[in-house]
């Protein structure tokens, strides 16, 4: 588990809400507070649709992120709000292939990102979500120098 505090929130922001960096994650979870408060619980409900055909328990980040942005965007900054993405079980079973025994890639149910706004300073923290307790920190350690390498270097997010 690593936290990171965001050094330049507009171009962040605009990555989130306006871009395709985080699209290839899961939205679990969305609270946001401006003039009301909205929560979102990001699980598909399949009994809406005729044919469901998805393949994941939660809805894409791409699919609900204009949502967020519509409900965020505007001249006054929203009082707070938090994310929680996961990433797709292909993603994570990528990220773990070759580096950690098939066993305990079966036990890691995703990566994900906790993105928190409140009085002016957004903070990111990682978490590996397990079905069940696994000793084997190496998959912990594998995210975390991913989201390091990512914030930092490749989009120079964070310090």
């Amino acid at each position: 588990m690593r936290s990171f505090t965001v050094k330049n929130s507009k171009k962040f922001m605009s990555a989130l809400l306006a871009g395709d960096v985080f699209d290839d994650f899961l939205l679990c979870e969305a609270h946001i507070k401006t003039y009301n408060s909205f929560s979102i619980d990001g699980r598909i409900i399949p009994e809406y649709y005729d044919d469901y055909e998805f393949g994941y328990e939660y809805s894409m980040w791409k699919d609900i992120r204009p949502l967020c942005f519509d409900l965020i965007k505007g001249r006054i900054l929203p009082v707070s709000f938090h994310f929680i993405l996961q990433s797709t079980p292909e993603m994570t079973k990528e990220m773990l292939l070759g580096e950690v025994p098939e066993g305990t890639i079966k036990e890691v149910k995703g990566f994900t990102l906790n993105i928190r706004y409140q009085d002016g300073v957004i903070s990111i923290i990682t978490a590996t979500s397990l079905n069940t307790f696994i000793p084997d920190k190496t998959p912990d350690e594998i995210w975390d120098s991913y989201m390091s390498d990512m914030l930092k270097l490749r989009y120079d997010f964070v310090d």
